[in-house]
């Protein structure tokens, strides 16, 4: 990649809806969030401003974004959109660059915007509803899919592991 390219700023901005009731708040990276609040702005109704911006290290901006996005979970809309006006927003976005800062990850990837990757199939899974309802009190109701995706990656990864290794084939001599 070129090195100019490498070294141009990041920013992790909030863009919020205009208006008091059904109040939205989007937290997003950028390396120029007024031409993405155009972008986004041909695509809504509403009017939409850039409520809060903060240049961020390329190597953490999506980092800070991902948690960002987990601290607001509850409050998911669809996307990247949450249900929360811009300083709650903006007191996730700084309260995840704190954690960030810590050596902290979100513990999981809240949905993102668009359709699952080509390479997934649908399974229908039974699961009690008292857990289905601790995962939706978690992540939301629309975060539950990645949530549990997440979840079976993780215990398949740790099942592998435990698998004993295969040798190497010995060569005949």
């Amino acid at each position: 990649m070129d090195a100019t390219v490498m070294s141009a700023p990041v920013y992790v901005y909030v863009i919020a809806t205009v208006g008091l009731e059904d109040v939205a708040c989007k937290v997003g990276v950028s390396r120029n969030p007024a031409r993405r609040v155009k972008q986004l702005q041909s695509a809504v109704k509403r009017r939409l401003y850039l409520a809060d911006v903060r240049l961020e290290v390329a190597e953490t901006a999506g980092a800070v974004e991902r948690y960002a996005h987990w601290l607001l979970r509850k409050h998911h809309i669809r996307g990247e959109w949450f249900a929360v006006d811009d300083p709650d927003a903006w007191r996730a976005v700084e309260n995840a660059q704190a954690a960030i800062a810590r050596g902290e990850r979100a513990p999981f990837r809240i949905a993102g915007p668009g359709r699952p990757p080509l390479d997934m199939s649908s399974t229908q899974i039974r699961i009690p509803k008292t857990v289905r309802d601790r995962i939706a009190d978690l992540v939301g109701s629309k975060g539950m899919a990645s949530f549990i995706r997440e979840a079976i990656e993780e215990k398949l990864a740790a099942a592998e592991a435990q698998l004993p290794r295969k040798s190497p084939p010995s060569e005949l001599t």
